[in-house]
């Protein structure tokens, strides 16, 4: 399943005072995004969204890797991803899909983002259909519920994986370099 989303609290700060929007300005504008990539990480532990899956951007140069972090999927299409993250899903091939920086103003930039997962439409139907129901019907989730006979091929959840594999390399990797 694909989904297309824009990156939220961007006007904010990080932990360390970093403004998001200069990050964002920095390295996603003026054609700068070319060696920039976008990864989505589950914050099950955020103390404002239970669901938050933060969106680092991850520069990866020779001498220095870093992930920087300018933001969070809106909290509804959080709510559905972080479901199935926490059921054994993955999301991966994360694309920048839109950068849109104010150049005369001090008005926040805009990012637009699209990513796979490995769930299907229907799983997100199932989960619907499960939320309708009281919660002593609820017995398996989207993922369990899929047809057994149905042929369902491995290989892009295992491209996705390993994309996520190398992005917490990176993510480690850079921050044991600071």
């Amino acid at each position: 399943m694909r989904y297309s989303c824009e990156i939220a609290g961007l006007h904010a700060e990080n932990k360390d005072g970093t403004e998001r929007k200069k990050i964002v300005r920095k390295y996603l504008g003026q054609d700068r995004g070319k060696n920039v990539q976008i990864a989505l990480i589950r914050e099950k532990d955020n103390q404002y969204d239970k669901n938050a899956i933060a969106a680092y951007v991850v520069i990866d140069s020779i001498l220095r890797g870093k992930a920087l972090l300018i933001g969070y999927l809106d909290r509804e299409t959080a709510e559905e991803v972080s479901y199935f993250l926490d059921s054994g899903g993955v999301i991966g091939d994360v694309q920048i899909e839109r950068v849109w920086i104010p150049h005369l103003s001090h008005v926040t930039p805009a990012v637009h983002i699209s990513f796979d997962a490995s769930w299907s439409e229907e799983d997100v139907e199932y989960l619907e259909e499960q939320k309708d129901c009281g919660e002593e019907e609820q017995r398996t989730t989207p993922i369990e519920h899929r047809d057994s006979n149905q042929e369902q091929s491995k290989e892009p959840a295992y491209r996705l994986a390993y994309i996520w594999l190398v992005v917490i390399i990176l993510i480690v990797w850079g921050l044991t370099r600071i």
